[in-house]
């Protein structure tokens, strides 16, 4: 759906699900055919703190195959006890486990470990399917089509799915909201790249770039993709006022939004945020020329070797 068709330039590219030359999710300049990358791919190029918190996830989830649970969550700020019920539930699982471990043998204790080290994921992908299900669903509404009954029954046997609709309803009551377009493939000419934001629209009047997450948490990088669409809708002629990053969590907790306003009292955090993922950008050419082969790169009329190549066989 995109009620600015007539106010917004054609995005510079076009973005395929499955290209047959360049593969799955790929966003392709229009001008020359050339492959650009996403907001997303670009975003993968922040590590340090990300990269740590990432494996610490992973790692989390291994071993809470091996029967590790919480006492405590981190909910709104601060740490608070699980439900006497859930706890419950969590020590009968873990006594469960432990059970089962103690009658087996070596081999059997390694093939234990070994599905244990993929649980990551396998939950990242029911995690990515729930949110794909309540993405549909959001995208369906934003459109007033008719949910079909297909994503209906999906809805109702994903308690996850279920959650973020329930989430994403409840915050779409309390706010005005006029619904201007969803799932709209954008693109930056000057800086080459794509991406497909979830929704514009006018939230109290203010027209919103908004961004619907279904993970745990609000993350930094967030502010740094909308600022990438940010920078490819003002190429194309439009100008949202502020951006809103609605996280509709898949664990039955209330909704959680961070608006930020264009322009704030204590300097401009748009700026910032597109200075930001500039810089990324920036360095996922550098990786990206560093990975490719064949440079072209000529001194004195010959090709240059690849430093990298050279090094190695030192």
């Amino acid at each position: 759906m995109n009620k600015l068709e007539k106010h917004l330039k054609e995005a510079p590219c076009d973005y395929y699900d499955n290209h047959p030359e360049y593969g799955n999710h790929v966003y392709v300049a229009k001008k020359d055919g050339k492959l650009w990358p996403g907001a997303t791919t670009i975003l993968r190029q922040w590590g340090g703190e990300k990269v740590n918190i990432f494996t610490a996830s992973a790692a989390k989830k291994a071993v809470m195959e091996l029967g590790y649970f919480d006492n405590e969550l981190w909910n709104n700020g601060k740490y608070t006890p699980i439900p006497k019920e859930e706890l419950k539930e969590e020590v009968k699982r873990f006594n469960s486990i432990f059970k089962k471990v103690k009658k087996m043998d070596g081999k059997e204790y390694f093939a234990f470990l070994k599905e244990a080290k993929g649980a990551f994921r396998r939950k990242t992908k029911e995690a990515a399917e729930s949110g794909t299900i309540a993405h549909d669903y959001i995208n369906n509404h934003i459109s007033n089509e008719k949910q079909p009954k297909e994503l209906i029954l999906k809805i109702n046997k994903d308690t996850n799915a279920k959650n973020s609709v329930k989430a994403f309803d409840k915050w779409e009551k309390e706010h005005r909201v006029d619904w201007m377009a969803s799932e709209l493939v954008v693109g930056s000419e000057i800086n080459e790249y794509g991406g497909k934001l979830d929704a514009i629209a006018y939230v109290n009047n203010i027209p919103s770039l908004i961004d619907f997450k279904t993970s745990n948490q609000i993350s930094s990088d967030y502010f740094l993709q909308v600022a990438a669409y940010q920078i490819a809708l003002e190429e194309m002629g439009f100008m949202p006022l502020q951006r809103i990053i609605l996280r509709i969590p898949k664990n039955g907790n209330d909704f959680e939004t961070i608006t930020i306003p264009n322009n704030l009292e204590n300097g401009n955090r748009l700026d910032l945020d597109k200075s930001g993922f500039l810089a990324l950008r920036q360095m996922q050419r550098v990786d990206s020329y560093y990975n490719n082969e064949n440079h072209n790169i000529k001194e004195n009329g010959k090709i240059k070797l690849d430093i990298r190549k050279v090094a190695l066989t030192k």
